[in-house]
């Protein structure tokens, strides 16, 4: 069954690659277009981007910045990257966006490496491009807190740098009118970049610190 979708799935993104055309980019040219286009409108913490372009028109941008320190501490010598935004105006023809994400991995400066996303069930999202691209799901990050500041979210590393604390009454203290939620875990998901051995290397290292799970179903979260 999996070689009969991974058939159907080059097929796909053949004919898609007659369209389309995945080109690496500055981080600073995407920067404008992730702020307009993707549902979090803030700019990403990017190392690496590439845009998607259809007739020399940009329709898609993606990027990949470095996850939590504590990541790359824990798969040395792996390094590991986060692939942290993906937006797209056009989702019309079928696998767009995992012809996209596969084309930036295939493009990838920095091999080999392990390769990280989250979904977010708190907007509805299940990982269902990552599924589609055989990424390796690993269940759910802890809950977290998502601080508002005047009803803008602002993610909690961007309130240290910006105040030099977390602490939700320090803050306060400053006169910020600052609410605090609690949200669902994400989604995890791993793909490694690498020749064979190296691939079975990352995996085997994923393996001792997270369950190889099935993946969830979009209604689900």
């Amino acid at each position: 069954m999996r070689f009969h979708i991974f058939n159907e799935l080059t097929l796909i993104f053949e004919s898609l690659a007659e369209d389309y055309d995945v080109r690496p980019m500055a981080p600073a040219e995407v920067y404008k277009w992730m702020i307009e286009k993707h549902y979090l409108h803030r700019e990403p913490r990017a190392k690496f981007a590439f845009g998607l372009f259809k007739n020399e028109q940009m329709v898609g941008a993606c990027t990949y910045g470095m996850p939590p320190i504590l990541l790359n501490k824990k798969f040395d010598p792996w390094p590991c990257f986060e692939l942290n935004r993906v937006a797209l105006i056009e989702h019309e023809e079928k696998n767009l966006v995992s012809y996209f994400v596969a084309q930036s991995l295939k493009m990838f400066p920095v091999t080999p490496a392990i390769v990280i996303s989250f979904a977010d069930p708190n907007v509805g999202h299940a990982g269902t491009i990552y599924q589609a691209l055989n990424f390796i799901y690993t269940g759910r990050s802890r809950t977290a807190s998502k601080f508002m500041i005047n009803g803008k979210e602002i993610p909690s590393r961007s309130l240290f740098r910006k105040y030099g604390t977390q602490s939700v009454p320090e803050l306060r203290k400053i006169g910020l009118d600052l609410k605090v939620e609690q949200t669902e875990g994400k989604h995890r998901y791993f793909i490694f970049v690498g020749d064979k051995r190296q691939k079975r290397s990352m995996f085997e290292m994923i393996k001792k610190y997270y369950e190889i799970q099935n993946y969830p179903k979009a209604d689900q979260g």
